[in-house]
């Protein structure tokens, strides 16, 4: 199948970078990651870095792309993960890349104008259905960093419950399938000196053939909690919701 190089967006995207010590920072550019490459060619295998773009863009052909992932291995390793619309994990990755180049291939995905065609499919043992059982029409996805936690039970509780774990930074993000709708949940990032609560932003994803209707809202955390259990008891409405189909 075909890949095709996504357009290029008005502006840099907000992306939030878990660096090599384990540290999240939201100002990622060319200096950042320069740095973050230099601490990798100089720790060695055992560490990485990894890139989350936020609005979790979707590349034409693949998916939503989830995390980008950097790692030194004697040369330059980048691999992708993607969501597709049928909730299956695909990993994508570029080898044997010189550091000069690493560091422009992560500035255009950070672009979204970066080019997947020549990248190897990597058959990966954490691949795994995202989308519901057949005798269940939702599932909760909770993600932490390394890890996720897959609830095809829950309560609305429950979806309060995931809300408070993202700002306290127990997750990094979570899911929730309804229907045919899936929905993204993830904080606002914020440097570690202000004060101010995070705000929460929760999109909405709808696959329709060949493309995507995207929709929007950011609030506080009881309003999105609010909005959860709304959409868990009646479904999902767009009245209130901002449009961002690509």
């Amino acid at each position: 199948m075909p890949r095709k190089k996504p357009e290029e967006p008005a502006q840099r995207r907000q992306a939030i970078l878990t660096g090599v010590d384990g540290k999240r920072q939201s100002d990622v550019g060319r200096e950042a990651l320069r740095e973050q490459l230099a601490l990798l060619a100089e720790r060695g295998v055992s560490v990485s870095f990894s890139l989350e773009v936020l609005p979790v863009p979707e590349v034409p052909d693949l998916g939503w792309m989830e995390r980008v992932i950097c790692t030194y291995e004697g040369s330059y390793h980048v691999s992708a993960r993607f969501v597709t619309g049928e909730g299956v994990c695909i990993t994508l990755e570029k080898s044997e890349i010189p550091a000069a180049q690493t560091e422009e291939i992560l500035l255009r995905i950070l672009d979204g104008t970066v080019d997947f065609s020549g990248w190897e499919d990597v058959k990966s043992g954490n691949q795994f259905l995202l989308e519901p059982e057949t005798t269940h029409n939702r599932l909760l996805i909770l993600f932490g960093d390394s890890w996720y936690e897959r609830l095809p039970f829950f309560s609305e509780r429950d979806l309060e419950l995931a809300v408070e774990g993202l700002v306290q930074e127990k997750y990094t993000k979570v899911e929730l399938y309804q229907d045919e709708w899936r929905f993204l949940i993830f904080p606002e990032y914020q440097e570690e000196q202000m004060s101010d609560p995070p705000r929460i932003f929760l999109q909405m994803i709808r696959r329709l053939g060949n493309h995507s209707l995207v929709y929007e809202k950011q609030g506080s955390v009881s309003q999105v909690q609010e909005w959860l259990v709304e959409i868990y008891q009646d479904g999902w409405s767009p009245f209130g919701w901002i449009e961002k189909t690509p």
